[in-house]
């Protein structure tokens, strides 16, 4: 199993990744069997084509990611952070949404499971 400091840096390393718009780079990071579910509640996207998917419309959709607290990691290969996303759609107003994404790993340091708990009212219109 990863140990704390391995689960945040990979936490790390998506952030960077998806804030590069580096689909491949953070495919990397996932197990081929994975899943997301963002948001909670919503259809989980599972294996690497529909997280692919999902991770393509973030990019198109300007997605940036930055956290706002600290990372916590937890026995069993779970980990957390908050986050605040920002997303600007082609020709729509740049919203912020403020978010806690868990992540679980298995013993390969590979994202098995990512969630991302917000809900609309955790939505804003950006100022910017």
């Amino acid at each position: 199993m990863p140990s704390n400091d391995e689960m945040k840096a990979a936490m790390r390393a998506y952030v960077e990744r998806l804030n590069a718009g580096d689909l491949d780079g953070i495919m990397a990071l996932y197990a081929d069997d994975a899943t997301v579910e963002d948001p909670v509640g919503a259809d989980v996207r599972r294996g690497a084509a529909e997280i692919r998917a999902f991770y393509d419309q973030a990019v198109a959709s300007n997605a940036k990611l930055r956290i706002v607290g600290p990372q916590c990691g937890s026995a069993g290969g779970f980990a957390a952070m908050p986050i605040e996303v920002s997303v600007a759609p082609p020709g729509a107003p740049k919203m912020l949404i403020g978010a806690i994404e868990t992540m679980r790993f298995n013993d390969a340091g590979k994202i098995v499971e990512m969630r991302a708990f917000w809900g609309n009212e955790d939505m804003t219109l950006s100022m910017e």
